[in-house]
């Protein structure tokens, strides 16, 4: 979920003048860097803030439409929620931060039972242990979720923290906040409180640089069942060409494929029963048509049991259904054979 704009679906676009506002404030390095939107909604956000820099970009998005559109803007993206997603700790430079715009509920086992916990604070807890130490945070949010308590979370585990609020016109449109400040290598107890200005500080050079990281995160997935997610890793796959789903390659839907491992015994009996070996085997004298089929068998089993006490006598009748594989093979001279 995005900022303001047009709306679609719930769905809000972060004003373009803003992204150039933020941008403003960030120095970026001329090496590779990694830049993360947990809510990228069609990515162009991130692709504006980073464009014409060597970052390299991962986005996550619940939203299927969104997430196609996304994957033009962003270099990683994956379809999926915050909540579904494994990402690695530290893993990135930069993280554009602008979460839903709702209320969750959590329990605590603290004495008053239940909480209302605001979805921009739990987003916020949630992604910060994903910025590398001196990493840029930027998080947008309504101007009322900077209040003294997300304010002091923010001064006791950021450096160089400013809070500003949209200048005009967007400010009376959306009443959004931004905050942007470097991750700290060790969280202050007891930090200055940073007041919100009125609108971005003019500085003649930006106030924050976004350190280098290495580009090759190690966690980033997801655990939502996306055929596009599938689709696009399995052409990063030693075995996608294999598979050969290109329609101009010239191969036949029948076309004979090595399988990755050698077949074991459970394999072929799999592969008989399912039809799927039926046809001529073998040459000359020898060559017979064979058909595979599964037989069903049930075993019934009597247990007599006597109650030493009272002498009452116990029957009890169990009967299992055991599934074989069966061959059926056709030779040459008319003879037909079972094996089973």
């Amino acid at each position: 979920m995005r900022l303001a704009g047009q709306i679609k679906m719930g769905y809000y676009p972060t004003p373009p003048r803003i992204v150039d506002l933020i941008r403003d404030r960030l120095e970026f390095p001329d090496k590779p860097f990694t830049a993360l939107d947990p809510c990228a909604g069609e990515g162009e956000a991130l692709q504006q803030l980073t464009a014409d820099t060597a970052a390299v970009t991962f986005g996550l998005e619940p939203d299927g439409e969104r997430v196609d559109a996304a994957r033009a803007n962003i270099k990683t993206m994956l379809h999926s929620s915050l909540e579904e997603a494994s990402v690695s700790n530290g893993a990135f430079s930069l993280i554009l931060l602008n979460p839903p715009y709702d209320a969750e509920h959590e329990q605590l086992t603290a004495p008053g039972g239940k909480k209302t916990v605001r979805k921009e604070r739990a987003f916020l807890r949630r992604c910060l242990p994903f910025l590398a130490p001196t990493g840029v945070l930027i998080y947008i949010v309504p101007r009322h979720i900077l209040d003294a308590d997300t304010v002091a979370y923010l001064s006791q585990r950021l450096d160089a923290l400013e809070l500003w609020d949209f200048p005009e016109p967007e400010r009376s449109q959306f009443a959004q906040a931004v905050a942007i400040g470097t991750r700290s290598r060790e969280q202050r107890p007891n930090a200055a409180f940073t007041p919100i200005l009125d609108s971005p500080p003019i500085d003649a050079k930006p106030a924050m640089a976004v350190p280098i990281a290495n580009p090759d995160v190690k966690i980033f997935r997801t655990s939502r069942l996306d055929p596009a997610t599938l689709y696009h890793a399995a052409q990063n796959s030693p075995l996608w060409p294999m598979l050969d789903p290109n329609p101009n390659s010239g191969r036949t839907a029948t076309a004979q494929r090595r399988p990755p491992l050698h077949l074991r015994a459970g394999h072929l009996s799999l592969l008989l029963a399912a039809g799927c070996l039926d046809g001529p085997v073998g040459e000359g004298p020898e060559r017979h048509l064979v058909r595979g089929k599964t037989a069903k068998t049930i075993k019934q089993t009597v247990e007599v049991a006597v109650n030493p006490e009272t002498g009452t006598v116990t029957t009890t009748t169990r009967r299992r259904d055991k599934y074989l594989v069966a061959l059926k093979v056709l030779k040459r001279d008319g003879a037909i054979l079972e094996l089973v």
